[in-house]
């Protein structure tokens, strides 16, 4: 339970910075001809749509054992707190930066403030989630850590493609 509470946190935090690109597909929606839900259909939507499923792939494909699982949360429990406190800001600075981006009235001072601010908070949270890897990471098997590694490059993977279907569609 821990763990896929854990793997829900992490993808939301990936998703968004994935999110801070969903104006592209205001600049790239469907013509009035189509229905009001064709958006669905983009790249933005396939990308996070395969986001999601590589997550719940690697949720399987990870297969811990009772111990590992065990171990795994007892290192989460431990650092509740400290993710507590570094995601909030992210969420927080987050909805700043979009509330500043959205005002007609904002100055590019204040957005690039708001935008200062919440990359500091994505870097307290990058240490944190590298102090808790070094912590999970002599629990998984070798097989599993490649698992993780081969999960990175195929999302990788697919946030290139994504840039390049939109680069194309540019041209």
């Amino acid at each position: 339970m821990r763990k896929t509470i854990l793997i829900w946190v992490l993808g939301a935090v990936s998703l968004c910075g994935v999110g801070s690109f969903a104006f592209s597909d205001a600049v790239n929606s469907p013509p009035a001809t189509q229905p009001a839900f064709a958006w669905h259909e983009g790249p933005l939507m396939r990308l996070i749509h395969g986001q999601i499923g590589r997550w719940m792939a690697l949720r399987s494909d990870l297969d811990l054992t009772d111990s590992q699982r065990q171990q795994i949360g007892a290192i989460l429990q431990s650092e509740k707190p400290q993710i507590v406190a570094v995601m909030q800001p992210v969420v927080q600075d987050r909805r700043a930066l979009r509330e500043a981006v959205l005002n007609p009235n904002t100055d590019e001072k204040t957005i690039r403030a708001d935008a200062d601010q919440l990359g500091h908070d994505i870097g307290d949270a990058a240490v944190l989630a590298a102090k808790i890897r070094g912590e999970v990471a002599p629990i998984l098997t070798p097989e599993q850590q490649q698992d993780l590694t081969d999960f990175r490059a195929q999302s990788d993977r697919a946030v290139d493609q994504f840039f390049q279907h939109l680069s194309a569609d540019g041209q």
